[in-house]
């Protein structure tokens, strides 16, 4: 009855603390009136509330309750004085699966008027499915678009198994959160470097779709990308930064940060359905534009100006943009 019950469990998102203040615990595994000594069971209790079964897991797997990662990362921020604001807490599976993301604000700016925030994100899993990370990452204040960082190395900063227990990585993850600063700032030195990159209206398009065929983007994706390249304001959500140019203006001359917005910018929609699959292609991203910004970098940006004549190989249709 148990592994029917969890064979059901559904995918679907929710938000909100509520969904993981919650007490996770491993119990005895029995099937068929058996107790298997190999295997525990993951169930999950909201206060007042029934035991609901989550997964079956190694009697060696190490369980760590969202409340408790959330609360160890969220006290690591409060302790540095940092200002950020209300967490963003997004769970599927039946909350077994977290994803949460704080945005912390700066004094950066990528250009005049064009402030970048820290973003910090955790993730977590009761279900054997997601190993504990503590990752960094950028987000524009003005149009909440995320960007993972330049640095390869910084974008998995904490990554363990479920076989330790998260309090003897208390000191890691302070260390961790200062190290993501430092290269918060190095990003936002190469970030400025991308306006400098300039190019006309009809190459940033040809650009953008070269870049949407290597990381696979459906052509309905390709369409909503090229919405915001062609009407810069629509992905600027804070009405007082409309109208200022801060994307670009359509028909004058544009930069790779405006193509890099426009990209961001689609990818924050993707996110809203599968964060998961944003933050990948995130990665490859900044990993193109990473390119743009050493030596060779204007002559890498240049190659994408050619156009691809290529028949368009059909993308798995694995993206949702508004």
């Amino acid at each position: 009855m148990l592994l029917k019950t969890m064979a059901k469990t559904p995918a679907e998102f929710a938000k909100g603390y509520d969904q993981i203040d919650f007490e996770a615990s491993k119990v005895a595994f029995e099937y068929k009136g058996t107790i298997n000594p190999n295997y525990s069971l993951i169930v999950k209790k909201h206060k007042d509330g029934p035991e609901y079964p989550i997964a079956q897991v190694g009697n060696s797997y190490g369980l760590v309750n969202h409340r408790d990662a959330f609360e160890t990362v969220q006290n690591s921020i409060s302790d540095r004085g940092l200002d950020f604001g209300k967490a963003n807490i997004l769970t599927w599976e039946n909350g077994a699966i977290m994803d949460t993301r704080w945005t912390i604000k700066t004094d950066a700016k990528v250009s005049v008027g064009d402030p970048v925030g820290f973003e910090l994100i955790l993730q977590n899993s009761i279900n054997g499915r997601k190993r504990f990370t503590l990752k960094g990452g950028l987000k524009m204040l003005i149009c909440s678009n995320g960007m993972t960082s330049f640095d390869k190395k910084s974008a998995l900063s904490i990554e363990f198994k479920h076989r330790e227990s998260i309090h003897e990585h208390i000191q890691n993850i302070n260390l961790q959160i200062d190290s993501l600063l430092n290269v918060f700032h190095e990003d936002i030195q190469k970030l400025q470097l991308l306006p400098q990159l300039e190019v006309s209206q009809q190459h940033g398009l040809i650009i953008i779709d070269n870049i949407a065929r290597t990381i696979k983007l459906t052509k309905e994706d390709l369409d909503n990308v090229n919405g915001y390249f062609t009407n810069p304001d629509s992905g600027i959500l804070n009405p007082d930064a409309k109208g200022k140019g801060l994307r670009g203006i359509t028909g004058e001359t544009r930069n790779a940060w405006d193509i890099y917005n426009s990209l961001t910018a689609h990818l924050r929609d993707v996110e809203k359905v599968n964060p998961t699959l944003a933050d990948k292609k995130r990665e490859t991203i900044a990993d193109i534009f990473n390119g743009f910004t050493g030596e060779g970098g204007s002559t890498n940006f240049n190659r994408l100006m050619i156009p691809d004549d290529r028949p368009r190989r059909r993308a798995k249709v694995e993206t949702v943009a508004n």
